[in-house]
């Protein structure tokens, strides 16, 4: 979820070995979604680029097998970026943690 602020939208690429989601611009305020199931390996991996100003902020795993199946996406998995920060949502701890802090321009 773009959480900018100021009308500041934000570029992201999100893919798996398997599936290339392609480049998105998402306006702040909205959010990005997709579903997938994991694979028979149980090693599934969602990775994303997100940028803003042409220049990559963040690189992040937005889903991976081993470290999101133990409680902090038991049904969705929630991100949401600010000039600042990259947060992801614990489900099993109901909080927002920083994941990532921005690079300052």
């Amino acid at each position: 979820m773009n959480q900018r602020g100021n009308g500041k939208s934000i570029e992201v690429h999100c893919q798996s070995v398997d599936n290339d989601l392609n480049n998105r611009v998402v306006p702040d305020g909205n959010e990005v979604a997709w579903k997938f199931r994991e694979n028979i390996l149980e090693n599934t991996r969602f990775y994303c680029d997100l940028k803003w100003n042409e220049t990559i902020k963040f690189k992040f795993d937005a889903y991976r097998s081993h470290r999101d199946d133990w409680g902090r996406c038991f049904t969705k998995c929630y991100w949401k970026v600010t000039d600042d920060a990259l947060y992801g949502y614990d489900e099993e701890n109901e909080n927002w943690q920083i994941i990532h802090l921005a690079v300052k321009d």
